[in-house]
């Protein structure tokens, strides 16, 4: 009990009890203003008003403050302990959902961090080649990704893909996706991994009712060639060292769409200069205003010394603010003169393809 406003917040803040009932007039500050106090610094707490004034504005200010109810003088004990018994159990309540809260926030920074794990990291030795990438998800965890390995000294596997939807249910199904595109990838072209990724993943797509849009690619190092399977992507822009672009045909069904056709491949040469940019859809939604489009970002590019600089112009023109409406996935690849005397390229080539 307390006889004054400044003694009734310093009981409140010291012995943090589960209820108050508060006199909204008492002798220094007022119920009122331990209210506000009560409610700005999140103290988990009941809160009862009592007045004896019985005036509606009164009552509707302290519910507006945060009150959990208000008792109006006088009042009778069987009221009172309804009234008592209600915001007890709507208290443990917030402080059930509260805890739920902050053990899904666990779980998700969590998540975002296996998933940041399971990216490849952002360097890796291709001779003749550089290659960089970067996914950003819209929320904690998002349904993009990209991944890149050896298949052997001489070959390297490329994907991208973007799954249906946001969030946790694209990131499970996306886990899944990329841990099987891994699998089938070894000794198979990419028409053929696809086809079996299709198999393989039949039933999680008919039980998820998801689909996702893949570009897989496997580049033959020594002879600068890029086979590919676009399924149902159509984000890959060629950007010659001319100047010139090439849109990349021909277009597949997206993996997960039932459809009873095998998958079928495109072949690019690459030559000293060139760059293959591979992004998801979130590149170009992130600026819906302007109507952006592949070519369109050609501008962009102008100037730019290596894949890392793409990559990062791509970026940064993508996230004017700190919001996207999408997850957003960037992958360049740039065609470099090759340096035939690199002392250490077999080396590091052969101890790429054992990782």
């Amino acid at each position: 009990y307390a006889y004054g406003g400044e003694e009734a917040l310093e009981q409140i803040v010291r012995d943090a009890p589960d209820l108050v009932l508060l006199d909204i007039a008492m002798p220094g500050i007022s119920g009122l203003d331990i209210l506000t106090y009560v409610r700005e610094h999140n103290l988990s707490l009941a809160v009862i008003m009592m007045t004896a004034f019985g005036s509606q504005d009164i009552a509707v200010d302290a519910l507006r403050r945060g009150a959990d109810n208000y008792l109006i003088k006088p009042f009778g004990l069987d009221e009172i302990r309804l009234m008592v018994s209600r915001a007890l159990d709507k208290l443990a309540l917030e402080r059930r959902s509260a805890a739920l809260s902050r053990r899904l926030e666990r779980e998700l920074t969590q998540a975002a961090q296996i998933q940041r794990d399971l990216l490849p990291g952002e360097t890796i030795f291709i001779p003749g080649f550089e290659l960089q990438a970067r996914c950003i998800p819209a929320r904690e965890v998002g349904g993009d990704f990209y991944d890149w390995q050896y298949d052997s000294s001489d070959t390297l596997n490329l994907f991208l893909g973007d799954v249906m939807g946001k969030g946790m249910p694209a990131a499970l199904l996306m886990t899944t996706i990329r841990a099987t595109l891994r699998a089938v990838s070894h000794g198979n072209r990419p028409a053929e991994a696809l086809d079996l990724a299709g198999q393989i993943l039949k039933t999680d797509f008919r039980h998820s009712g998801m689909f996702t849009t893949v570009f897989c690619a496997q580049l033959d190092i020594a002879n600068r060639r890029l086979r590919f399977v676009d399924a149902g992507h159509g984000h890959a822009l060629l950007w010659r060292a001319d100047g010139s672009t090439e849109q990349l045909q021909p277009r597949c069904f997206p993996l997960g769409v039932d459809f009873d056709e095998p998958y079928q491949e495109g072949t690019i040469e690459l030559s000293p200069g060139d760059y293959l940019i591979v992004y998801s859809d979130g590149l170009l939604d992130s600026r819906p205003a302007t109507q952006a489009t592949s070519p369109s970002l050609v501008p962009l590019l102008h100037g730019s010394a290596g894949a890392a600089e793409v990559v990062e112009r791509l970026i940064q023109w993508a996230t004017p603010t700190d919001e996207l409406a999408d997850d957003l996935t960037v992958l360049v690849l740039h065609c470099q003169e090759r340096d035939e005397d690199h002392p250490s390229t077999a080396t590091m080539a052969a101890a790429e393809a054992d990782r």
